[in-house]
């Protein structure tokens, strides 16, 4: 499963920034991916390929850049 975050800066999309992504199960609460990096599409899209999605499962995902201000 592709996970898609697009970020803004002052509502301009950013590029080249270095966002990570973390994910949890909801049903265990443990910590299924651990600040990976993700992937440019460009116009301030960033992806991440989620190889280890289960359907049946509920997800959490916070996605960061740092590089960011503010609420941002």
């Amino acid at each position: 499963m592709k996970i898609l975050a697009i970020f803004t800066e002052k509502s301009i999309p950013r590029e080249s920034l270095e966002p990570v992504i973390s994910i949890y199960r909801l049903d265990t609460n443990v910590l299924v991916v651990d600040e990976e990096a993700m992937t440019e599409i460009g116009s301030g899209q960033y992806s991440y390929d989620f190889t280890a999605w289960d359907g049946s499962i509920d997800y959490s995902v916070i996605c960061d850049s740092v590089t960011l201000t503010g609420s941002e």
